[in-house]
């Protein structure tokens, strides 16, 4: 006789209907720091103008130098605008246009901001024997 136990084994009661399981993938999101919170890159933006006219310079030289080596060419767009990603570290940019002054300053790349704005004003070029004076405040 069948008993309690049934044809086919014992009786199971289910009080849910069975779904596969589905497993969650956990993905970890690949970041650019180091083990110090730190960016391996940072992004340097600005632009250049005429301290003469304020307005925008396109055309323009524009080298990264790192340790007085040329680290980086940044393409100057005719509106006078560059961007370039840069490791942490110490850099010289120097601006070159023709008819005006040449621009070199040092900046240092690091810190807790990743997006360095670095503006630059150009100069033109006097006749020998001129004077030009800049007043800033």
């Amino acid at each position: 006789p069948p008993g309690p136990r049934g044809p086919r084994g014992p009786a199971v009661t289910r009080t849910r209907p069975r779904t596969r399981r589905r497993t969650r993938r956990r993905t970890r999101r690949r970041t650019r720091r180091t083990g110090r919170g730190q960016h391996r890159e940072y992004k340097l933006e600005g632009a250049v103008i005429s301290a003469v006219s304020g307005l925008p310079e396109g055309g323009v030289g524009l080298r990264v130098l790192r340790g007085g080596l040329l680290y980086k060419t940044v393409t100057v767009t005719r509106h006078g605008r560059f961007h370039t990603k840069l490791a942490p570290g110490t850099y010289t940019l120097q601006v070159r246009h023709s008819g005006f002054a040449n621009f070199e300053d040092e900046i240092l790349i690091g810190g807790a901001s990743k997006n360095i704005r670095f503006n630059c004003q150009l100069s033109p070029t006097l006749a020998s024997g001129s004077m030009r004076v800049v007043l800033s405040w």
